[in-house]
């Protein structure tokens, strides 16, 4: 129930402003809600008094594309084991077909969480592109048993 979350959330920031973590969730909420123009505002709060949170210079790189690598890379530098925005750099990485960085990105993120289907879907499409269709067709289904709602590994395996 997002609406719920977000009464709770909002609520939650209101009484801590040390903390910046029930102001990013409420901006996630936001986001999941399609209000994005809330969501980046509150982002956008959140960061200019919490210069240091991660994730809120994580969910700022999904909003702006032009200054997608600087965001993830500042979020990289304040958590290093910030997995996502590891595999969010591999996922351009293959974007600009640099696979060998994508892989060492990967790397990474599989080292802080193993279990992360997106890093066996990434894993799959390095693969495909690469002709392995055997590898990747492996990966892909790691991926979906680990979520097997996941949409774009469905795609590859057509199903």
């Amino acid at each position: 129930n997002y609406e719920q979350a977000l009464k709770y959330y909002e609520r939650s920031s209101a009484n801590d402003k040390k903390s910046p973590v029930a102001s990013v969730k409420t901006a996630v909420v936001y986001k999941t809600l399609g209000q994005d123009k809330k969501s980046k505002d509150v982002l956008a709060k959140v960061l200019k008094t919490h210069s240091d949170c991660a994730e809120a210079y994580y969910y700022m790189a999904l909003f702006d594309k032009d200054r997608e690598i600087p965001y993830l890379k500042k979020s990289i530098a304040l958590n290093l084991k910030f997995k996502d925005a590891w595999i969010d750099m591999a996922r351009i990485e293959i974007e600009n077909k640099n696979t060998n960085q994508a892989k060492n990105y990967l790397t990474i993120a599989k080292y802080i969480d193993e279990n992360d289907f997106r890093y066996y879907y990434y894993q799959g499409v390095i693969a495909k592109s690469e002709g392995l269709v055997e590898e990747a067709s492996e990966n892909f289904q790691k991926s979906l048993k680990l979520n097997p709602d996941f949409n774009p590994a469905k795609e590859e395996l057509s199903i």
